[in-house]
């Protein structure tokens, strides 16, 4: 390599480092170098005159070491802000970990504390004795991962309602209940979660207590339809099936069309479980008259139709009246 291309090269370098020496941020022995090339150099040396009049904006002297104190403060700064902010989101992300922790916490306590009246399909009743104006219930809940926080009662009217309060089982709550009421006057009804359980001395079975809940007085309301042909558990007897409901003129009628082949029945025995339903229905809904099952058999159509008049016979009393009360409905759905 030439001496030439050697101090074209070196100039390159000292251009590169003239900034940082005017700055004052080169080390003893570049300084050495920069300071002994500028001697020989006139081109590096008027750039670097140049350069130090544009950085240092006329400042010479004692001014110009002020000024270069003022560089390295000012890079102290920057260096304790990088801290700072690194302290700082270190901070935020234990914080927001923190938050979390404590929403989850007490996302678990309120499921360990929050208790909630317990549905009927949730509690097994293992005996309920009523005598006169005392009751002793106990029992259990099915899910064996919720506990008993308290039973509740009220009394009104010779009602006596119960409220079995359940959450989340802990160290506090069992899953299983016992408990007693006294009062002065006579009980005529027990009610547990709105359902009916006993009546004037009969206890009332789970499937009879829905049925009897979802009793209502208009044929047209279909919602409530929906809910006591649940209860009934129509669907889970035949399948699915379509409705047309005859609102306009006495006796209102209900006509369910079944969309699965009935083949699999036999067709007697089939029209005994078709009159058993659609006597609950008009017995459980004040204003039907008439209910028409439509279905298929091994592809051919069928119909079975039964009346309030053929309900009553059948039974042989009001099916309407029966379905009044709970004990009158269970009676009736057990003698059918």
């Amino acid at each position: 390599m030439t001496k030439e291309s050697c101090n074209e090269i070196s100039c390159n370098i000292i251009k590169d480092l003239l900034p940082l020496y005017i700055e004052g941020l080169t080390s003893e022995e570049s300084n050495s170098l920069i300071e002994e090339h500028l001697k020989e150099c006139e081109a590096c040396r008027e750039l670097y005159e140049e350069m130090k009049k544009d950085m240092c904006l006329g400042v010479t002297g004692e001014e110009s070491s002020d000024f270069k104190e003022n560089l390295n403060a000012e890079a102290e700064t920057i260096d304790f802000m990088k801290k700072s902010n690194k302290k700082l989101r270190l901070g935020f992300g234990f914080g927001l970990v923190a938050v979390i922790a404590l929403c989850l916490c007490l996302l678990l306590a309120r499921g360990y504390f929050n208790s909630y009246s317990a549905p009927l399909q949730l509690v097994e009743i293992s005996s309920l004795r009523v005598e006169e104006g005392n009751a002793h219930i106990d029992g259990y809940l099915k899910d064996s991962s919720q506990g008993v926080k308290d039973v509740a009662f009220s009394y009104k009217d010779g009602e006596l309602s119960i409220e079995i309060m359940s959450g989340m089982k802990t160290a506090f709550s069992e899953n299983d209940f016992y408990s007693d009421f006294s009062g002065d006057e006579k009980i005529k009804t027990v009610k547990l979660a709105d359902r009916v359980i006993w009546e004037n001395g009969c206890d009332i079975p789970a499937f009879v207590a829905d049925v009897y809940a979802a009793a209502h007085s208009y044929i047209g309301n279909m919602p409530e339809n929906g809910q006591s042909v649940k209860a009934l558990g129509v669907v889970e007897r035949f399948g699915n099936f379509t409705n047309e409901l005859q609102t306009s003129n006495e006796p209102y009628g209900w006509t369910l069309h079944f969309e699965e082949d009935m083949g699999r029945w036999n067709e007697e025995k089939l029209k005994v479980e078709f009159g058993y339903y659609g006597a609950m229905l008009i017995a459980t809904i004040d204003n039907l008259g008439y209910v028409n099952f439509e279905y298929a058999v091994d592809g051919e159509a069928h119909t079975f139709s039964i009346d309030e008049k053929a309900a009553d016979a059948h039974y042989g009393s009001s099916v309407k009246e029966a379905a009044k009360t709970a004990e009158g409905l269970y009676y009736m759905m057990k003698a059918w």
